[in-house]
């Protein structure tokens, strides 16, 4: 799709060097987005044991009083 889009903005077929400069910002995209996901659902994990471990303070905090 991004070579078709750039072949339309130009108004030409593409060189060799265009389509592999294109590809490299594509596949740079993709790591990036994978990366960012990847991120994004390791803080919530964290997130998420963070508040079971003060979940179970409250309770034993609850319990000793």
């Amino acid at each position: 799709m991004a070579l078709h889009k750039l072949e339309k903005e130009k108004g030409r077929r593409l060189t060799p060097e265009e389509k592999g400069e294109a590809k490299a910002l594509v596949e740079m995209d993709e790591t990036t987005e994978n990366e960012v996901k990847e991120a994004t659902i390791k803080k919530a994990r964290i997130s998420e044991i963070a508040a079971e471990g003060m979940a179970a303070a409250s309770k034993e905090l609850a319990e000793e009083k």
